[in-house]
Order: C-alpha cells, then sequence, then structure tokens
C-alpha cells in the first residue's frame, strides 16, 4: 500500500511536466471477465475476457483485449455525460447514456417481485486481491425479466421470466485514490451520487442469475488482477472525429419497433403462435409464477 501511494505522489509531484509531455497521472487496471451460461435452450458454454482500464481524473478508457469485442474500446468522460463505445473497425462510436423510460421494461427491470431480498449483507473479512485486504457483501433481488422475443402484441405479460439475481462484492478500502476518481467520474458522467458515499473499491464480483425454475442461469465473474499506478497518455481519450455517432437506444427502438411489427404479423397468419410462444417460455423458463429462492 506504502509503495502505490509513494508512486502516485511521485506521479502527482510531476503533473505539470508529464501533462507537457501528453501524459498525466492515474492507474493502469487489468481484469479478467469469465461468463457462464446453462440451461438456456443452447448448448452451455463459458466465455472468458481479458480487459485494460486507463483512469485519471474525469477521464477513463476500458479496451476490451480479446472476445468478441477485441479492439473496441469504450470511454467515459466527465464532459460527455454518456459513456461511448468506439468501434475502430466500423469507424463507429456508440452513444449510451441513462436508460429511457421506454426501453427500460425491455432491458430486464419490468417490476420487483419481492422487494424484501434486496437487503446487503456484510459478510465480514474477504481474500486479498491483486495484494489488497478486501471485504464481503452479498445482495440478492428477484425481479420479472421482460424477453421481448417472447412477447405478444396482446400479452406483454407472456415475456416476464421470474429472475432472482444473486451478488457477491469484495471491496477494499485501501485504494482511495483510485476510488475517488472512478466515484467523481460516475457522479459527473451520470450526473447523479454514486450509490456508495465511500471511495471503495471493488476488486472482484460475482452475479448468479437465475431464470425461472427450469435451471437456467447465468454467472458473472469479474476479478482485479492487477493495479498499478501509471503516466497514462493523454491521447487514449481523444474521441476519433470521424467516426458516425450513433445512439445505442435509438438503435434499441427501431429494433423493438420491427420486432413488434414481426409478431403481430405472423400472429395475424399462424393460429395459436401466442400460445406456442407461452408454450416455450414455459418450456424454458417455467411458468411465470414459480420462482422459488435458492441461494447457489
Amino acid at each position: 500500500m506504502r509503495t502505490v501511494l509513494g508512486l502516485l505522489v511521485a506521479l502527482s509531484a510531476v503533473a505539470p511536466r508529464l501533462s507537457a509531455q501528453g501524459t498525466v497521472p492515474g492507474f493502469v487496471v487489468e481484469t479478467q471477465m469469465t461468463s457462464t451460461q446453462k440451461g438456456m435452450g443452447v448448448p452451455d458454454m463459458t466465455r472468458v475476457q481479458h480487459i485494460r482500464t486507463y483512469s485519471t481524473n474525469g477521464k477513463a478508457r476500458t479496451d476490451f483485449q480479446d472476445g468478441i469485442n477485441a479492439g473496441e474500446y469504450t470511454l467515459m468522460l466527465a464532459g460527455e455525460r454518456a459513456m461511448l463505445m468506439v468501434q475502430p473497425a466500423k469507424k463507429s462510436i456508440r452513444v449510451m447514456s441513462m436508460v429511457p423510460a421506454d426501453l427500460q421494461a425491455d432491458l430486464a427491470l419490468h417490476a420487483t417481485v419481492d422487494t424484501a431480498a434486496r437487503a446487503r449483507e456484510d459478510l465480514g473479512d474477504g481474500p486479498t486481491i491483486a495484494g489488497h485486504r478486501t471485504r464481503h457483501f452479498r445482495s440478492s433481488r428477484i425481479i420479472a425479466l421482460n424477453l421481448s422475443s417472447l412477447r405478444s402484441a396482446s400479452d406483454a405479460a407472456q415475456a416476464q421470466v421470474p429472475t432472482e439475481s444473486i451478488s457477491d462484492t469484495y471491496v477494499t478500502a485501501e485504494l482511495a485514490d483510485l476510488g475517488a476518481m472512478e466515484h467523481s467520474l460516475f457522479e459527473r458522467v451520470r450526473g447523479t451520487v454514486a450509490p456508495s458515499p465511500t471511495h471503495d473499491v471493488t476488486l472482484r464480483s460475482e452475479i448468479h442469475t437465475r431464470l425461472g425454475t427450469r435451471g437456467a442461469e447465468m454467472v458473472l465473474t469479474t476479478e482485479v488482477i492487477s493495479i498499478t499506478p501509471a503516466a497514462i497518455d493523454t491521447a487514449l481519450f481523444v474521441v476519433p472525429a470521424d467516426f458516425q455517432r450513433v445512439n445505442l437506444f435509438d438503435q434499441m427502438r427501431a429494433m423493438r419497433a420491427q420486432v413488434d411489427s414481426i409478431t403481430r404479423n405472423v400472429d395475424a397468419i399462424v393460429p395459436g403462435m401466442a400460445e406456442r410462444r407461452r408454450a416455450m417460455r414455459d418450456s424454458l423458463f417455467g411458468p411465470a409464477d414459480t420462482l422459488r429462492k435458492k441461494k447457489p
């Protein structure tokens, strides 16, 4: 910890000179993301992806090192009030701001089924991760997940799948400088107060999501491998001026309208199609009202 702070102080002391040379003091964070899914009606799979994040005051960039997004990166800049997904191969920038109310149902949080299950438990000391001591917290919630592909124009409720999500997070208080950067940027980009009043940094998170009652499950594990104070090249945060900007949520609205149009046409042509979709939902996830809590 003393070494980390010493390096940060050293970088801050030469900040004017570094800035003149095109660098600013910050952190480089290496992270591994592992996602698994099973019982989803397709072969079970596990994917591993490595990302690298450059953080400094008012700016953060996350590069996808491998996987399906290899070569792409996200930018969070205090002046943008949105996250930018930069796709160099397509010369495109997807703009992602706060989720509009008209799309929130399609993206998942349609209705809270069990508000009592949202409690956050302090489970005591966690393991040492990336050289830092952690505290272990767990929270859970039960929601109705909307799958728009199962929705009928005449029966939107049939797209709802009961879903339980259990999150385990391991945070450290030993990286207050990085935590302050992250929280300040969160507030400036989102225009809201960060959810935690502290400057804790999450070093590992495990999110277990059960869909319905037929054993469908997704697990997303994100773990920090290393955190290094560094002089960050300011060129990393330059938004490509010649790339086309596309609003992600405008694209989603267009896709939703297209799906709804196709669904209405199919329902009008094929007798019993709405019932078939309901049967497919039940076969994959079980009836909508039968979710029982079961912690992993």
